[in-house]
């Protein structure tokens, strides 16, 4: 969402009348991350997707253990539907806590 609040404030002129007023630094930026983080934009999931969480992320998933090749699949799924690209990471929490947003996804899907 961030990015759209952007992008209208740069066509309307918005973004020039903030700047000449409150300088450079602005805290645009800050404000479009956190929009973007708050607010993510999601996708379908692609048929795909859908079988790379059915024949590679949920059976990891399912183990226990994710290898590497199945966190760099997770990471291209995440990405196509979040439109936000993850970093390959060695903390299972996290993994945890993206892999249930992502079921959501892929359940919302099947729907």
């Amino acid at each position: 969402m961030g990015d759209t609040v952007a992008k209208v404030t740069k066509a309307t002129g918005v973004d020039k009348v903030v700047k000449a007023i409150a300088g450079d630094d602005c805290g645009c930026n800050e404000r479009q991350e956190a929009l973007n983080k708050a607010f993510p934009y999601i996708q379908p999931m692609s048929e795909e997707s859908k079988t790379l969480w059915e024949t590679v992320i949920r059976p990891a998933d399912e183990r226990g253990r994710m290898t590497a090749p199945d966190q760099h699949a997770f990471i291209k799924v995440y990405a196509q539907v979040y439109q936000t690209q993850l970093k390959f990471t060695s903390c299972g929490g996290c993994l945890v806590q993206k892999i249930n947003k992502l079921r959501k996804a892929y359940e919302a899907a099947c729907d």
